[in-house]
């Protein structure tokens, strides 16, 4: 377990993020990679941002189709930094690890309310 932090702490680390919805457009493998896949993610801007991660083993099968469309949290003012020569500017907010499923659940963001 991790050091428990004041809440102000916590107000200081979230002040300083910027948190935006994001849609994956398209979902790719990255070469020579067994962890690493390559999103190119809309936020809306003029172009598509790459975003490299490593929660491939943790989505079991067919993840290209889960992630795909899905729209997703993610921290989008990291300084960019290279995986495996690709440069990736933003990182995906997993939701929770299921011990259960044996797998990671993601946290998506719905364009209306759910009844």
């Amino acid at each position: 377990m991790k050091d428990r932090i004041e809440f102000a702490e916590f107000l200081d680390i979230q002040s300083k993020l910027e948190i935006k919805a994001g849609t994956i457009k398209s979902v790719t493998d990255v070469p020579k990679s067994d962890k690493l896949i390559k999103l190119e993610v809309d936020f809306g801007e003029d172009q598509f941002r790459t975003v490299v991660t490593n929660i491939k083993p943790s989505l079991g099968e067919g993840y290209v189709d889960m992630l795909t469309g899905k729209t997703l949290l993610f921290v989008t003012n990291l300084k960019p930094v290279k995986m495996m020569g690709i440069e990736s500017t933003a990182m995906i907010m997993p939701g929770f690890y299921d011990d259960w499923a044996g797998r990671l659940s993601l946290s998506t963001v719905f364009s209306k309310p759910v009844s």
